[in-house]
């Protein structure tokens, strides 16, 4: 059960890129190979870094070095202040 109005509320101060972002990460129709091999039957929906499943789920805990060393350079990038200017959408 969803309560609309409480991600109403949640949402409707948030810019549409955010909301699209999470909407692609909860429901997982995101760009992970998992989806893409839905409609692309030569892709075998593996995460190529470590084999597993690529899903929006399995990014978050991945193990693989690539994934956490961006993770880890990320994460950095926010304890410094780094920002990049995006176009707002309205």
């Amino acid at each position: 059960m969803v309560d609309w109005d409480a991600l109403y509320a949640t949402l409707c101060n948030k810019p549409q890129m955010y909301q699209q972002w999470l909407v692609k990460q909860r429901s997982g129709f995101c760009g992970t190979q998992s989806m893409v091999a839905r409609w692309n039957l030569a892709r075998d929906g593996k995460y190529p870094n470590c084999g597993e499943a690529e899903t929006a789920a399995y990014l978050k805990i991945c193990p693989s070095e690539g994934r956490v060393g961006l993770l880890m350079e990320m994460t950095e990038d926010l304890k410094n202040g780094y920002t990049t200017t995006m176009p707002t959408q309205n």
